[in-house]
């Protein structure tokens, strides 16, 4: 087969697989608890560079000749664009970059969700510190008991921003804390001071009942 076939072929050949890709799961890394807003942003902007690069490099009217080989079984005559790579490229990046900026802005969604009513060092500070009165071990997490004086709804709803204002940091920055580890859940529970506090991260679930515990003070722990 000559080379221009050849060359033809793997261009149709990697623009289907592109197709195929385009409607497969997210590239790696592109889930928004992967990583930052900050770092999806970076990652958006490098993409998108390289996919305008080589989108440059594409000319639709570039054309060679294809010619026929006889002595193969597959047997093509006609032309093949020689940019066509550039354009596959163009797609491939452009798709990463795409899904970069979309799980940044679903960390942002997400963090002003649950932030709203929060100015901005409210949203950095951790809500357990000198209001947890006792802990207890449940599955999946633990059970805290704020202090008597801690208006337990605004304790909770701070715990969830907090919380959303984790994941747009990409867990980093505040290792002391419980609501640093993925796959947080906060739930008041009953009628009085108690709230269920729990990771769907089997891995995660000593860390959050040691870090909960760093936050007891002075009363006792069940």
């Amino acid at each position: 087969m000559s080379k221009m076939n050849k060359n033809w072929i793997l261009t149709l050949m990697l623009t289907a697989l592109v197709g195929v890709g385009a409607c497969a799961s997210p590239a790696p890394g592109t889930n928004p608890d992967d990583m930052s807003v900050a770092e999806h942003q970076e990652h958006a902007r490098a993409h998108q560079e390289a996919a305008d690069k080589h989108q440059k490099q594409h000319d639709p009217t570039a054309r060679n000749r294809v010619s026929g080989d006889p002595n193969t079984e597959l047997y093509l005559a006609g032309v093949y664009n020689p940019t066509e790579r550039h354009l596959i490229e163009a797609q491939q990046h452009q798709r990463h970059a795409d899904q970069h900026r979309q799980a940044a802005q679903s960390l942002l969604n997400y963090k002003e969700e649950h932030c709203a009513k929060f100015p901005d060092a409210t949203r950095a500070s951790c809500p357990l510190m000198g209001q947890v009165k006792a802990v207890e071990d449940i599955d999946g997490g633990v059970r805290i008991t704020f202090h008597d004086d801690v208006p337990r709804e605004a304790a909770v709803e701070h715990m969830q921003c907090h919380f959303a204002f984790a994941r747009t940091q990409g867990y980093e920055g505040m290792d002391s804390c419980p609501l640093y580890l993925e796959g947080i859940s906060v739930e008041a529970e009953g009628e009085g001071q108690s709230v269920k506090f729990t990771t769907n991260k089997p891995e995660s679930v000593e860390a959050l009942r040691t870090q909960t515990r760093d936050h007891l003070t002075g009363h006792a722990e069940h």
